[in-house]
């Protein structure tokens, strides 16, 4: 029950993976040649802050970088954001670098209305600051995760540098990856006055997903032209993100994985 006590534990347990060290066997050849470069992005909040540190202690130190972006209850931000002691602590112990955790400016306009129902606000921040961070740091790939996934980059990297998937991103296909689902939505046409029902294919974002940077690109550019919606409350913006890539930008390589 103690929480450094279950810090401790998880770290001794964990299996390390450093494949460019180890023997060169076939696998490990094609992912030295096909090997993707991945920024592994946290979103979240402030009170999940310490548990997304403890990710990258744990796993996200494997990926090519990592990144938390969280939001703030009221919308705090950048130089006038104080930590506290704890917080300062995890950030120490997690030994990652200070301007790879960055509060988003998602303004609270609204009353009595949960943080969890901000994520679909948190994700098109955090669509906004990558794209200025990314003028400096270049990525092919992007796995986006909540503060609790525990995520083991070597099968990441497995996956990602199979040919298949190399050609794809070589060719500068637009690529959105993850645990796929189908689920049947409940629609309604104010102009016929009446309901239907549609079946949706999208990526649940519970264990995370994945997407390379022309989709990254795509994401940003329809944000922030009006294309998808930016201001719906929901906690589950998995069907968002699915219509805002899939029925309006083209996306379509939803790969179950």
């Amino acid at each position: 029950s103690d929480q450094v006590s279950l810090d401790r534990l998880l770290l001794q347990k964990v299996r390390i993976w450093r494949p460019l060290s180890s023997p060169l066997s076939n696998q490990a050849l094609l992912q030295a040649v096909f090997r993707p470069a991945v920024a592994c992005v946290s979103v979240t909040t402030r009170s999940g802050l310490i548990m997304a540190l403890l990710q990258h202690r744990l796993w996200g130190y494997q990926c090519d970088d990592f990144v938390i972006l969280f939001s703030t209850p009221n919308g705090v931000r950048g130089d006038s954001l104080v930590y506290t002691a704890e917080e300062e602590a995890a950030i120490v112990a997690s030994g990652m670098l200070r301007h790879h955790i960055a509060p988003l400016e998602v303004v609270y306009n609204y009353t009595n209305v949960p943080q969890v129902n901000l994520a679909w606000q948190r994700m098109v921040e955090a669509s906004e600051w990558l794209e200025y961070w990314s003028e400096s740091h270049r990525f092919s790939h992007y796995y986006f995760v909540n503060e609790e996934v525990f995520a083991v980059p070597e099968n990441l990297y497995a996956m990602l540098s199979k040919p298949e998937y190399y050609g794809l991103n070589a060719a500068g296909k637009p690529l959105y990856l993850g645990n796929r689902m189908v689920v049947s939505v409940d629609y309604y046409d104010p102009g016929t006055d009446t309901n239907s029902q549609r079946r949706v294919s999208y990526i649940h974002t519970g264990p995370g997903f994945i997407i390379n940077e022309p989709t990254r690109k795509l994401l940003y550019l329809s944000l922030h032209s009006g294309h998808c919606s930016d201001n719906i409350l929901t906690s589950n913006f998995d069907l968002l993100l699915a219509e805002c890539l899939g029925l309006r930008v083209g996306v379509l390589s939803l790969i179950h994985i």
